[in-house]
C-alpha cells in the first residue's frame, strides 16, 4: 500500500503520465505480437513500408514521451529505498 507521501508524489502527475506509460505498454504489446514472422516478408514494399512507418512513429513517441517524464517527473520511491533498486526501477522504465 502507498504511504502518505508516496500517495501526495504520485498525484503531481498529469493525466498525460498514466496515458502515455500504458499506452506505450499498449503499443509495445500490438508492436510484439504483430511482428514479423518472416524475413520474407519484408520484400513486400506495402508491408516493410507500414513496419518502417510503426517504427519509425513508436521512436518519435518514446523520445517525446522521455524527453516529457524526464522534465516533468519526480521519483515517487521512498528515500529509504536502496541505490541499487533505484537504479533497476530507472533501467527498467
Amino acid at each position: 500500500m502507498l504511504n502518505t507521501s508516496t500517495k501526495a508524489a504520485a498525484g503531481r502527475y498529469s493525466p498525460l503520465a498514466p496515458l502515455c506509460h500504458w499506452g506505450f505498454a499498449a503499443l509495445f504489446i500490438y508492436g510484439v505480437i504483430k511482428q514479423v514472422g518472416d524475413v520474407g516478408q519484408l520484400a513486400d514494399t506495402a508491408f516493410l513500408r507500414v513496419e518502417m512507418i510503426f517504427a519509425i512513429v513508436f521512436l518519435i513517441l518514446l523520445a517525446g514521451r522521455f524527453t516529457y517524464m524526464k522534465a516533468r517527473t519526480v521519483s515517487v520511491l521512498p528515500a529509504a529505498t536502496p541505490a541499487w533498486q533505484r537504479r533497476a526501477a530507472k533501467f527498467v522504465h
